[in-house]
């Protein structure tokens, strides 16, 4: 007789010819790994010990609840924060323009520009004995988007103080350079003047100017390619000239620029290659299943507190309770379910500094319920601020880490990322200046865990080469070690790093170079109403995810003239990809990317989406896990864009991103958040917060084999209902069985398959789980209904993200066999 009290399963291999046993005391084989026996592995790579942060590195530490830090905050005037003068009226200046912010130099890779479109610049030319030359003309064109560019120009020559001549007027501009002749003889200093485009700006592009000095055998051309990107030639002497300040009409916006992601002095940067993309096994399309847009509410804006700067450095996570965004510079929370901000204060006000704290990031942590944020001072280190639990209106614990310590001492940190698993927290850097490296930083986080936290071991691996941005993944589950990943140079690889345990004397381990489709970088992408179009950045990764061995990251990429967004799963054991996609079409231009993937599989990116014809908006896509390899569902829109954008730099490049977020839902594990930056009204860059979710699936898949029964078929396992945990309705179904026999479903955590009895064990691996023993029907079916409020024992609870295996086990006497058979197996994923 077969007890009806639950209790586990355990089943054992045998033979179909195998003499009759009780199934409840069977175990399962042995089973033996692939491979060949006595082959020899590769040797693993050597760990590398990192440097402990000095004490000294550390700030000063404080706990202070979010109601002091409102205390603190200054007064806002009803219209919120006013816009940051970055330039305070500063008239402009020659400088060599950064790698990103370069156009189309007319030879070589560099040529001058003027800062804030200055309209009015010179430039004195004598010979260093003070005797005049003579200006043949240069190579001119537009610098940014032609809205940007100066409508018209001209030059006028001097001697002396005095006007000597004018060229003749250069009546537009255009993206290739073209030759401008502007004779003008016995000069000692020239001035172009341009007039305003429609940006405000009158940018342009000067290379090859060339110049004929008294008794030279040949002109002089100067040509920019002994310099480096970002070289300042005001102030410089450089080609023995005077390269002035502006004089002229400038744009005077009254807005903040935090500057662009540095990178190295190089007439190639690392990382970095022409290649438009391409080649290799991408793929597009978009047969996936597409998620469903659920709470979505308005993020943080140009203005608010602390707001008052170009871009916003987008990033934001979701807690338990809240939804935690910052950007440059400000801090704010919302309740997630309503969306109402409950804080909106300044970063700086937050972290208590004079000095900034751009290029913000957080996470939140599930391994210990705390919000996580960092913030770069952009002068020698970063600040740090971990909540005390997971609200994160209530108290924290802040400090300052000095980063420029050992050979980065001198250097200071830019573009800093974030991520997080059990142990540590995890940030790398560009340390700008010195030999112009990349620096790694592993924090203990278990001091910062106690009852009075503290700021531990923290542990630099340092002059790691530049590839744009090495990112730490936001770490779900235990044991993995912490995994990090860059794009190394050549275009064609992924660089796979890994941090292990103990946090006091952790090592770092160069775990795989993982061949990927070769990519370019983004074009800019053009935007309804924005005179130039918006920085799609270079092609530096944006964010990482690591779960289940598997390691996702996404960057923005050219596909044709376009901006597109690639992703990659990759299997971090194999040092392979498991799957790499590209979000892309004929019209829309996408950039700022991010990756978030949930206990199921489920996978949901986040962009910017723009072109001609639209404003910049906030867009989204996904895909299940049973989804075809490779694949996104077709994106869509979570909050169109409002209006122009138009906030040029420098260089007049109309800045945009530098990066966005998308997180898990840590209450189940299977919700996912994203946060993008989108086009408002009033000229202003805005955030929207989104909750994405999946429909439940179907009601799961059959595997493994059944063999004929006595009742002249193979039995089929089913099931009817729902596979969500909230309906709490989900039927399991049998058919094809003997009539009026013994049977019992179970369910367990591992697919398999063995012989047992007279058919095949599917689900007999791992943890195995059996339901209340029944009776086959007179028609030889059975049936039974789950109620996942009462589960069998606590590790046989079925949760939303997780995976079972069913089947059902019957007696059958009338096979003249064993006497007893099994279903085939049925897979199910089940969800919210």
């Amino acid at each position: 007789m077969i007890s009806l009290a639950y209790c586990t399963l355990i089943l054992v291999a045998q033979g179909p010819a195998a003499a009759a046993q009780n199934p409840l005391q069977i175990s399962e084989p042995a089973v033996v790994p692939p491979g060949l026996s006595g082959q020899e592995a590769d040797p693993a790579p050597a760990p590398r010990a990192g440097e402990e942060l000095p004490l000294t590195a550390f700030g000063p530490a404080v706990i202070e609840t979010m109601a002091e830090v409102l205390e603190r905050a200054p007064e806002l005037p009803s219209g919120g924060t006013p816009l940051v003068a970055g330039r305070r009226g500063s008239p402009g200046s020659w400088l060599v323009p950064s790698r990103d912010a370069t156009y189309t130099p007319h030879s070589g890779l560099h040529y001058a520009t003027n800062k804030w479109g200055d309209t009015n610049m010179g430039i004195g030319c004598a010979t260093a004995t003070g005797s005049p030359v003579d200006l043949v003309g240069f190579w001119i064109a537009g610098q940014g988007g032609d809205g940007a560019w100066a409508r018209d120009l001209f030059v006028i020559g001097y001697r002396n103080g005095l006007e000597v001549g004018r060229s003749t007027p250069l009546a537009e501009l255009s993206a290739e350079p073209r030759w401008y002749a502007a004779p003008l003889e016995g000069v000692d200093r020239i001035e172009i003047r341009a007039s305003v485009g429609p940006s405000g700006g009158a940018w342009y592009g000067l290379d090859d100017l060339t110049l004929r000095r008294p008794g030279a055998a040949q002109d002089t051309v100067v040509d920019f390619e002994d310099v480096q990107w970002r070289f300042a030639l005001t102030g410089s002497r450089y080609a023995g000239l005077t390269w002035e300040r502006g004089t002229g009409q400038h744009l005077r916006q009254e807005i903040g620029v935090v500057h662009a992601p540095a990178q190295p002095p190089s007439t190639m940067n690392e990382g970095e290659t022409d290649d438009v993309g391409g080649g290799g096994q991408e793929t597009f399309g978009g047969s996936a299943t597409q998620p469903i847009l659920g709470n979505n509410f308005a993020g943080p804006k140009l203005g608010d507190a602390g707001a008052g700067y170009i871009p916003p450095d987008t990033c934001g996570a979701v807690g338990p309770d809240h939804f935690l965004s910052v950007v440059n510079m400000n801090l704010s929370i919302y309740e997630r379910s309503s969306g109402t901000r409950v804080i909106n204060t300044s970063l700086p006000n937050f972290f208590n500094t004079s000095a900034g704290a751009g290029d913000p990031r957080a996470v939140f942590d599930e391994h210990s319920g705390r919000f996580i944020i960092i913030g770069c001072d952009f002068s020698s280190g970063v600040f740090l601020g971990i909540s005390l639990t997971n609200d994160p209106t209530g108290a924290w614990y802040k400090t300052f880490i000095a980063l420029d310590q050992g050979s980065d001492a001198g250097n200071w940190p830019d573009y800093p990322t974030l991520g997080v698993d059990e142990h540590g927290i995890y940030t790398a850097a560009y340390m700008v200046g010195g030999n112009h490296r990349m620096s790694l930083f592993a924090i203990d986080k278990a001091p910062l865990l106690t009852a009075t936290p503290t700021l531990g071991t923290v542990t630099a691996w340092r002059e790691l080469p530049w590839e744009g941005a090495i990112h730490p993944a936001v770490t779900h589950g235990t044991g993995s070690g912490e995994y990090l990943v860059s794009t190394p140079s050549g275009n064609d690889r992924l660089r796979i790093r890994r941090v292990d345990g103990p946090m006091t004397a952790p090592t770092l381990t160069e775990v795989a170079m993982v061949t990927i489709p070769i990519w370019g970088s983004a074009p800019a992408a053009p935007a309804l109403g924005s005179t130039s179009p918006l920085s799609a950045l270079d092609g530096r990764l944006m964010n990482a995810e690591f779960r289940d061995g598997s390691l996702w990251t996404t960057h923005s990429v050219r596909r044709a003239t376009r901006a597109a967004v690639r992703w990659y799963e990759v299997d971090v054991a194999s040092g392979t990809t498991v799957q790499v996609g590209t979000v892309e079409d004929d019209t829309n231009y996408y950039y700022m990317p991010s990756i978030a993937v949930n206990a199921a599989g489920d996978a949901a990116l986040g962009f910017t989406a723009s072109h001609a014809n639209i404003y910049a908006a906030a867009w989204v896509t996904g895909r299940r896990a049973g989804d075809a390899l490779n694949q996104m569902a077709p994106p869509f829109s979570m909050k169109d864009g409002e209006a122009a954008y138009n906030y040029t730099d420098g260089t007049g490049t109309n800045r945009w991103g530098d990066y966005s977020l998308t997180s898990v839902d840590p209450l189940d594990d299977m919700g996912l958040w994203t946060v993008q930056e989108y086009a408002r009204s009033g000229n202003l860059w805005a955030n929207w917060i989104g909750e994405l979710l999946f429909p439940c699936g179907d009601l799961g898949t059959n595997y493994c084999m059944a063999t004929t029964n006595s009742s002249g078929a193979a039995a089929v396992i089913g099931s009817s209902g729902s596979i969500s945990i909230a309906d709490n309705n989900y039927n399991l179904l049998a058919w094809n069985l003997p009539a009026s026999q013994p049977g019992i479903f179970y369910y367990g955590d591992t697919a398999g398959q063995f012989n047992l009895g007279d058919g095949y064990a599917c689900a007999a691996s791992g943890l195995v789980v059996r339901l209340a023993p029944q009776t086959t029907s007179v028609w030889g079916d059975a049936s039974r209904t789950f109620d996942f409020t009462a589960p069998p024992f606590p590790s046989a609870q079925i949760t939303a993200g997780s995976t079972w295996y069913f089947q059902f086990w019957f007696r059958d006497p009338a096979a003249q066999g064993v006497g007893y058979n099994l279903t085939d197996g049925l897979n199910a994923v089940f969800c919210p």
